[in-house]
C-alpha cells in the first residue's frame, strides 16, 4: 500500500509525530533511507512509498547500533499512525537490520537534517541512496528488479552510477563482484535505451 504518495503526506505525519514527542518531553533522532528519503530529498523521484525506512538510530551525533525505535518512540508512532489512518509499520526499522553495518562512511555528514520538534530525521543523501539502492538490487535476486527500477527512476548520471559501483565493490567480497557487474551492466543497458 502506498500511504505516502508525496513529500507533503510524509511531512504531515512526521510533524505530528515530532509534536507529540516534544509534548511528552522526548527527543529521538533517526536516519532514514528508501522511498521516503528520495521523496523528502525532492530530486524528482516520484514513486509513492508505503513506509518510512529507519536505517539507524542516532545517539550523540553518531550512528548507533542500539534499537533504532525505542519503546517510547514506537508508542508515539502507533498513536500518530492511528490519527493519520496509517497502517502499522508506517515507520519501519526493518532496514536497520540490513543496513546499519553497511551505511557508507560519511553518511551523517552528507545527510539532510529535518527537524520536527521532538524528532530529528537525518535523510540519506542522494549519493548514499543510490549506493544503497545498488546494493539492494545486487543482493535481492528477483526483488532486486524493484530496486533496480528505483535506481533508474532516480535518473542517475553515469558518474553517480560509477560512484555507487565503486563504493559497492569496496565493501563487498570479490566473490560478489561478478554479480555487481551484472547488475551495473543491466542499468547501463537501461540508461542507453
Amino acid at each position: 500500500m502506498s500511504q505516502f504518495p508525496d513529500k507533503a503526506r510524509i511531512d504531515a505525519a512526521l510533524t505530528d509525530l515530532g509534536a507529540l514527542l516534544a509534548e511528552r518531553g522526548a527527543h529521538h533522532e533517526v536516519a532514514i533511507i528508501g522511498g521516503a528519503a528520495f521523496l523528502l530529498n525532492g530530486d524528482g523521484f516520484a514513486r509513492p512509498t508505503g513506509d518510512i525506512d529507519v536505517a539507524a538510530g542516532i545517539v550523540d551525533g553518531r550512528i548507533s547500533d542500539r534499537e533504532p525505535i525505542p519503546e517510547a518512540l514506537a508508542i508515539a508512532i502507533s498513536e500518530i499512525g492511528e490519527l493519520h489512518r496509517l497502517t502499522p509499520g508506517w515507520v519501519s526499522a526493518a532496514a536497520a537490520n540490513s543496513f546499519v553495518n553497511v551505511l557508507p562512511d560519511g553518511f551523517l555528514a552528507r545527510a539532510h537534517r529535518r527537524d520536527y520538534g521532538g524528532l530529528v530525521i537525518q535523510v540519506a543523501s542522494r549519493t548514499d541512496l543510490l549506493r544503497l539502492k545498488l546494493n539492494a538490487a545486487m543482493r535481492r535476486g528477483a526483488v532486486g528488479d524493484r530496486h533496480r527500477a528505483d535506481f533508474l527512476r532516480a535518473r542517475p548520471t553515469r558518474e553517480e552510477l560509477a560512484d555507487a559501483e565503486a563504493w559497492l565493490r569496496s565493501t563487498e567480497a570479490p566473490a560478489l563482484h561478478d554479480r555487481i557487474a551484472t547488475v551495473v551492466a543491466a542499468i547501463h543497458e537501461a540508461l542507453d535505451a
